[in-house]
């Protein structure tokens, strides 16, 4: 019954930490921004305009301010343009190195229960390592959309000329 021996208690405590702090960016994540608003409220006002319209093109859905700043980025240049898909991919990719963490950290403490700092180090470098890994999904996204875009624009151009001169 000695929560003190061997540095459990401080194994503990710090394993409650991250899950607290995961916990509140799970709950909190999807805290609405000003701009998010707007751009909800723009949206939705073109919605109403086109209502003889039924089908929207995802070109029709992107922010305003000019395609330039929208496809500048890395998310767009892994095809992530509409803010809904970015918002979550956002949500996502901060996510994904702390409950990675926190799933190294629980298989840490029951498979090896050891020094506080032991634990200290295994969740810094777990947390590095799956950013890393989020980063490298992103550039492989990035690289595939580009793939993609480069197979169909031959596609789309002579689809292009033959409507054209079809009249």
């Amino acid at each position: 019954m000695d929560i003190f021996y061997g540095g459990q208690f401080v194994n503990i405590a710090l394993l409650v930490a991250l899950a607290a702090v995961a916990l509140r960016l799970i709950c909190f994540s999807n805290v609405r921004s000003a701009d998010d608003v707007a751009f909800d409220i723009l949206e939705s006002e073109s919605e109403q305009s086109d209502d003889s319209h039924h089908t929207e093109s995802r070109a029709g859905k992107l922010p305003s301010g000019g395609t330039s700043a929208v496809f500048n980025d890395e998310l767009a240049q892994a095809g992530l343009v509409l803010g809904a898909e970015r918002r979550n991919y956002q949500q996502r990719a901060k996510l994904f190195p702390l409950l990675a963490t926190a799933a190294v950290m629980t298989y840490r403490l029951v498979a090896w229960p050891g020094s506080p700092l032991g634990l200290i180090l295994t969740a810094t470098f777990s947390l590095a390592a799956f950013y890393l890994i989020g980063k490298f999904m992103l550039r492989k996204r990035q690289k595939r959309y580009q793939r993609s875009t480069e197979f169909y624009l031959p596609i789309v151009m002579e689809r292009i000329v033959m409507s054209v001169q079809a009249g």
